[in-house]
């Protein structure tokens, strides 16, 4: 992905001309937030890109990683917007947007109550709950994500909540058995190791670095 791609990205968000429509007042128990324009703007971008990954995933084009909405995302951060991003994720009809909702509230710099992340942490599917849960332990909540975990029959999310750390040696080792076994050395379409540009200086470029960090996540994901 190149530059431009980037700089395409970070034009989506930020312009605040494509607004959604939240209520004016969001209880969340006895509290209530009181969404404004950046927050209507930050859901309409939520659910945009939702909306562009799910029909993707239908197509079986899995288009853009999310890696390339990096610009994005860093200023969503900067925003206070957590009125909005606590919307999409009190929205069990919109599951992507809750996925991303709890994964950029994990990283905000404004600070949350944990305990609205609880309030759907077992009825959420479990890549939600997953998230949920590293959500936590991101902002330090470390007791309330164990409460999450608690009774939890997805071995990953319990994992997670424990802070256990994963075994990627075990798991390359497992891909590279089952890759020997399965696929002809002539069809395999990514090699384990990336030939490294030869010279006194080894530069790196971001499209080399990207490449790079596809074929590891190919490789980890064939592996689980």
């Amino acid at each position: 992905m190149t530059r431009r791609s980037d700089q395409e990205s970070s034009t989506q968000i930020g312009s605040f001309e494509q607004l959604a429509y939240l209520p004016a007042s969001i209880w969340v128990g006895k509290k209530r937030f009181k969404p404004t324009l950046v927050d209507r703007h930050v859901v309409w971008y939520c659910k945009k890109l939702a909306q562009s990954r799910s029909l993707g995933a239908r197509t079986g084009d899995s288009g853009r990683r999310l890696m390339t909405y990096r610009s994005d995302f860093r200023r969503i951060q900067q925003f206070n917007c957590s009125t909005g991003l606590i919307w999409c994720f009190l929205n069990p009809d919109l599951i992507e947007e809750q996925r991303l909702a709890v994964w950029l509230l994990g990283r905000s710099h404004q600070q949350i109550d944990p305990r609205i992340l609880m309030r759907h942490a077992r009825s959420c599917p479990v890549s939600v709950r997953r998230e949920i849960v590293k959500s936590l332990r991101r902002m330090g909540a470390h007791q309330f994500a164990a409460e999450a975990a608690r009774g939890e029959k997805d071995a990953r999310l319990r994992s997670l909540a424990a802070g256990v750390k994963r075994d990627f040696r075990r798991i390359l080792t497992k891909w590279k058995v089952a890759e020997a076994a399965a696929i002809p050395p002539a069809a395999r379409p990514f090699e384990l190791f990336v030939e490294l540009q030869s010279g006194p200086h080894r530069v790196k470029t971001g499209d080399w670095i990207r490449t790079f960090l596809e074929h590891i996540r190919m490789l980890l994901s064939s592996a689980q």
